[in-house]
């Protein structure tokens, strides 16, 4: 009985922790499409290009990722990484 216990326990742990990491990438994926919003805004389809809206994001999405990209697992290595890939 031991043994299935263990199963058992070890499963839940990997289920919250997923749900946990999942929790988090939506936390982060919020916070960074808040200050998206904020600065599109503000953005005007005008010169110069590119626009101080479009040089801000590019400022804060620097900043964000000297912030955490320490912590933020390498593209692919994590279950549900693809929150975080770039796309064609």
């Amino acid at each position: 009985m031991t043994g299935r216990c263990s199963v058992l326990t070890s499963i839940h742990v990997g289920v919250a922790t997923q749900d946990h990491v999942t929790e988090i990438e939506n936390k982060l994926v919020t916070i960074v499409g808040s200050v998206f919003d904020r600065h599109l805004a503000k953005w005007e389809v005008k010169a110069p290009m590119p626009s101080s809206a479009f040089r801000n994001i590019c400022k804060q999405v620097a900043k964000f990722h000297e912030t955490i990209g320490s912590l933020l697992p390498e593209v692919g290595s994590a279950p549900n990484s693809s929150a975080f890939e770039l796309r064609d």
